[in-house]
Order: C-alpha cells, then structure tokens, then sequence
C-alpha cells in the first residue's frame, strides 16, 4: 500500500503502554481486580506488568496515596476505540469524576508497524504529553522489565539518577 505523505498511515495493531492508578484501598484488591478485567477487554491483551510504585496524590480533590504501574500490552483496535473502551472499563469498575479513583487508566504510547505513533485530538494525545515528567509513569515502568519505549528512552538516565535506580 503506498502512503500519501500528507495523509497518516492507517493505525494497524500494536504495541501500548498504559498508565494505571488508583487512590482507593485496598490497594492491592483493586489492583487484582484491575488486572483481570484488562486481561478480559476486548482489543486489549496485556503482557507484562510493572510493579506498583506509591507516591502521594496529586491534582485537585485528590487525598491520599496513590498506588501506579505500567502495563504493557498489545491493541487490536485503534487508540481512539481503546480509549473509549477504557474509560467504559473506569466507569464499570467505580470511577466517578475526577477526585479520588478507584481506577484511573492513560494510553501512554503507542507502536504499530509504521513505527512510534504520534496522534493529537480532543481526547487523546500519544505519546502522552505529561508521561515523561510524571514520576509515577516514569519510576514504575524503570523498575520494570518491560521495554522502555522509545520516545522515553533519553529521559530514564535522568529519572535513573534521581530515584537513585543505579
């Protein structure tokens, strides 16, 4: 297929990192819970997992801890339908708004055959544009096993030295 290089390349299955979070206990519970309900959305299969860091709530209306890992996983629909189902898979699992969360999901970034993916909407910007600042993104997924994606790969020297990871 050729490509129109004013046009984007279609978006085909691909590789996803999410962000995942919550402020709710018990923690460890919901995290069970949010494990199995990833691992049963359609569009969604998920591969690895980082381990959940802690760290102290942020934005308003917001108290607490909140517990966050990485997940990695592979998309058979596109970022804007993976959404959708994601912020359905909130609502299902008890989120309300924007204060506390008992579940709180942001797509991060996004690899298909074309390569590294950038796409800016109303509702979801790839790569994430805050993914690189926010400790709580950043930590769990170096902590991890999982591949660090390519657009993060020059900022996890500097998150490195900072948690003091080696």
């Amino acid at each position: 297929m050729a490509i129109d290089a004013d046009r984007p390349a279609p978006w085909t299955p691909g590789t996803v990192w999410l962000g995942v979070g919550l402020n709710l206990p018990p923690h460890r519970y919901r995290f069970q819970r949010l494990q199995h309900a990833l691992a049963n959305l359609r569009g969604f299969a998920p591969s690895a997992w980082s381990p959940i860091d802690s760290n102290a709530a942020q934005g308003p209306g917001v108290r607490g801890r909140f517990w966050n890992a990485v997940v990695c996983g592979q998309s058979s629909v596109p970022p804007l339908e993976l959404l959708r189902r994601l912020k359905l898979l909130e609502r299902r699992l008890g989120r309300r708004g924007h204060g506390d969360r008992p579940v709180d999901f942001d797509l991060l970034w996004w690899r298909d055959a074309v390569g590294w993916r950038n796409l800016r909407t109303p509702r979801l910007c790839l790569p994430h544009p805050r993914a690189l600042a926010r400790r709580f993104v950043m930590l769990p997924l170096l902590r991890s096993n999982l591949e660090v994606p390519e657009p993060a790969r020059r900022s996890t020297e500097a998150w490195r030295r900072r948690a003091s990871l080696g």
